[in-house]
């Protein structure tokens, strides 16, 4: 895959994981392959029914607390929108995480929750939003992460 392409790199991740990376609560992403690509990364909350049975109290009480329902207090996952971004640092095989299930692990660090999501139409693995989308988020001034296939 070329190191640029016209746009920033996002990735889908279904809620309620995608609120949990973008908060600075979940710090590694479970993927079947490593991934060469290190840097900043959008994070698309995929439109997929939300997997909250996996959810702790612990997290969803904090979840709650992020929530957009302002007046109910509830947590209904956004869905099919760019909710934040975080930084790939690595991939590794094991973790001490919680969240680590493998069989790699994407490292995260240095999340952003987006304070008005973008309504946005994502995919599997990589894609790319056009930076015209970005326009007046916390994402049009950050730099773009790559792919880096270098030793």
């Amino acid at each position: 895959m070329p190191s640029y392409r016209p746009g920033f790199p996002a990735i889908a991740v279904r809620q309620p994981f995608a609120d949990l990376i973008v908060l600075g609560i979940k710090k590694i992403e479970n993927r079947t392959r490593i991934t060469h690509f290190r840097g900043n990364v959008l994070i698309h909350a995929s439109k997929g029914r939300p997997w909250m049975e996996d959810v702790s109290k612990r997290d969803l009480a904090r979840l709650k607390k992020f929530s957009r329902e302002v007046e109910t207090g509830d947590y209904y996952p956004l869905r099919g929108a760019i909710v934040g971004m975080a930084r790939i640092t690595g991939c590794v095989e094991s973790s001490s995480d919680r969240f680590f299930e493998g069989p790699i692990g994407w490292t995260l660090a240095d999340a952003v929750a987006f304070k008005d999501p973008i309504p946005y139409s994502g995919t599997l693995g990589f894609f790319y939003v056009p930076l015209r989308v970005l326009k007046g988020t916390e994402a049009a001034t950050a730099k773009p992460g790559t792919f880096d296939r270098s030793p």
